[in-house]
């Protein structure tokens, strides 16, 4: 046998592993840049073979029709592209800061330039060859649905989470921070890193409130439950303002004598509110009157 630097050759002229290895990658990657430029249709063998330096003999050797080819090196593709993505994990104990990271490693597979190609290459081959199109569903997303799925059940493990079914949650989560920037890049639309941000952050914040442990408001401070009752008593009061005038006018003395039942003196409440002190007396007032009719109406 014959030692060169690659490997040992069995005989003469025969490629060692490392040639063969190389053969095989060339080839698969001018494959898969001929279909991605001519497509299915416009791509023949001997294309393939010209662009990756070969006879059509040893192509064919490897590979019998153009589909088997296309399945096998669109297939190769998505896997190398896995392959080399970064690894996420360790991700950070925080809930918050680990969703950030798989967020932005989403986010930057979704927008890829070769995940793009392939991508649309799916999409349109998918009614010729189904199991590719579903293959590169799988391939492509998976697993970073699984890496979510592993995220939240460690945190559920650690009671800080509740998520009723986690394959689903993981697959709703990724589809809020994916699945918009990966179909507006298939039509060459690419939002700002300063838009997306805000998205991904949008989302991780939305999620986050669906999932975390809250706490028990009766095992709370009395003063945070107070604080927290005035808030959405404003909070009420302000997402009425834009309605009519005679709406309005309601959820303002209904905010009014809910904030003096809670102990607030008149001038908080008008600033709390955003009215005048005359118009606190005018609800009290009014208040007053009804309390007096409802009282006479019970003695008769």
């Amino acid at each position: 046998m014959e030692s060169t630097p690659g490997g040992t050759r069995s005989r003469a002229g025969r490629p060692t592993q490392t040639e063969a290895a190389r053969l095989t990658e060339r080839l698969r990657r001018a494959a898969v840049d001929t279909f991605l430029e001519y497509g299915y249709d416009g791509t023949t063998m001997e294309t393939v073979a010209q662009a990756a330096e070969i006879t059509k003999s040893t192509l064919y050797s490897r590979y019998p029709d153009k589909r088997t080819l296309f399945i096998a090196v669109s297939s190769w593709a998505l896997t190398r592209q896995e392959r080399d993505e970064r690894v996420l994990e360790p991700l950070p104990d925080d809930l918050a800061e680990a969703l950030t990271v798989i967020t932005r490693a989403v986010l930057a597979r979704s927008v890829d330039p070769d995940i793009v190609r392939l991508s649309r290459m799916a999409i349109a081959e998918s009614p010729r060859f189904p199991e590719f199109a579903a293959n590169s569903q799988a391939v492509t997303w998976s697993p970073r649905i699984r890496v979510i799925m592993d995220l939240l059940r460690r945190h559920e493990s650690a009671g800080t989470v509740v998520v009723h079914d986690v394959e689903l949650a993981a697959e709703q989560f990724f589809a809020m921070v994916g699945a918009m920037p990966a179909w507006l890049a298939a039509y060459g639309i690419y939002r700002t890193p300063e838009v997306e941000e805000a998205h991904l952050q949008h989302a991780i914040e939305l999620f986050l409130k669906g999932v975390l442990v809250r706490a028990d408001p009766a095992a709370a401070p009395v003063g945070d439950r107070r604080e927290k009752v005035l808030r959405e008593i404003v909070g009420h009061y302000t997402s009425a303002r834009d309605r009519a005038d005679e709406a309005r006018s309601q959820a303002q003395a209904t905010a009014v004598r809910r904030l003096l039942e809670l102990g607030e003196s008149p001038e908080a409440v008008a600033a709390a509110l955003g009215i005048t002190p005359a118009r606190v007396r005018d609800v009290q007032s009014e208040q007053a009157a009804n309390d007096q009719s409802v009282s006479r109406h019970a003695r008769h």
